[in-house]
């Protein structure tokens, strides 16, 4: 994943998130994301053409300061998503 963009929609705790994600920033494409954000835990839906019923991966994970830190579920490794 080259670039998403991560929005808080309902401040507090539980939070919604929504944003987009570019797999391939050079092709201009962007694709939708929603989550929640519940006692620092991070659940990412990525979606395929912006539709909430066409989900592509799940990311699971929590913030540790400007960074997430988790997994896709059913994808073995860690995966760290950094601020820029």
């Amino acid at each position: 994943m080259d670039v998403l963009r991560l929005y808080i929609e309902t401040p507090g705790d539980p939070a919604a998130l929504s944003g987009w994600y570019a797999r391939n920033r050079t092709n201009g494409v962007f694709e939708g994301m929603v989550g929640s954000r519940t006692n620092g835990r991070v659940v990412l839906e990525f979606l395929a053409n912006q539709a909430a019923v066409d989900t592509v991966a799940v990311f699971s994970g929590e913030q540790r300061g400007d960074s997430l830190v988790g997994s896709f579920v059913g994808v073995p490794g860690p995966v760290v998503f950094l601020k820029r």
